[in-house]
Order: C-alpha cells, then sequence, then structure tokens
C-alpha cells in the first residue's frame, strides 16, 4: 500500500526524490497520540499527502484551513520550529497539555526521530490565512500544522 502510495506520489511530484516522496508520507499521515513513542508517523493518509498546501488546523472547528505562511521569524513560532542542528519541521501535532499553562507538540522532523516541543499558552501564533488578512492563534487552539518542503 504504501510503495503504491509513493508511486502516486511520484506521479503528482515528478521532481521530487525519495527521500521527499517518503517524508510527505510520514508528515501527512493521521497521527495517533497513544502511539506516538513507537514510530514516525501514523496511518497512510494518500489525500492529504498529494494536497500540497501548508495546513493549520484549530481546535475550535477541528477543520483544516490553508494558509499562505507563518510568521516564522516570530519568537513563538521559532520555539516549536528550531531545531538544534537545523532541519525541518514538517509538522507540529498537539499530542497534550502539558506543565501547568503550556501545551506540547510532537514535531515530525524531516530525516529524523519525532521530537516533543512546547509553548506557553499566552503566547500568540500569528500566521496569514490564504487570501485573508493576518491572523494568530493560541497553541492550545492548534491542534495541527502541516508544512511544506522548502
Amino acid at each position: 500500500i504504501v510503495a503504491t502510495a509513493a508511486t502516486i506520489l511520484a506521479e503528482r511530484f515528478p521532481t521530487w526524490n525519495a527521500h521527499q516522496l517518503k517524508w510527505r508520507l510520514i508528515a501527512t499521515s493521521n497521527l495517533r497520540d497513544d502511539l506516538s513513542s513507537e514510530g514516525l508517523g501514523g496511518q497512510l493518509d494518500l489525500p492529504r499527502a498529494l494536497d500540497y498546501r501548508t495546513l493549520l488546523k484549530r481546535s475550535s472547528d477541528n477543520k483544516y484551513i490553508e494558509i499562505d505562511s507563518i510568521a516564522a521569524n516570530d519568537p513563538a513560532w521559532a520555539s516549536l520550529l528550531k531545531t538544534p542542528d537545523g532541519r525541518k519541521v514538517l509538522r507540529l501535532h498537539r499530542i497534550q497539555d502539558c506543565d501547568d499553562g503550556k501545551t506540547c507538540f510532537r514535531r515530525i522532523i524531516q530525516s529524523g526521530f519525532p521530537t516533543p516541543a512546547s509553548i506557553t499558552n499566552n503566547k500568540k501564533l500569528t500566521y496569514y490565512p490564504k487570501g485573508g488578512p493576518q491572523s494568530s492563534i493560541s497553541p492550545h487552539d492548534l491542534d495541527d500544522l502541516i508544512l511544506l518542503f522548502e
């Protein structure tokens, strides 16, 4: 099944190498919190892998929305997206509220094992919805963020 999905993805994105195809499938899989320590990804979600957009899901409405970008230079985002070795974070998936006043995320990092990240709930994360004005979200309302390769 995964090989077939990779073949379909390769047909859609013929300039991608095998490494990019693999990490797109992993980053867009349906993650299960109870299995987060058991592996890299989750259940294959080919339609999401083929949908090459930056997607943000809010807890408040449980829907993915397309966004143009995030304010990546914002210190709040940097605390979630910056890795010690500079590898690209492909996805942030909220796993649980941790400690008092913080929200925890599982980071899917290209070419690496997922790592945890947390941020205090009093921060605001700025993003730019597709075709809309700048907006912001509190960490505890961010359920999922799927980013693109650069």
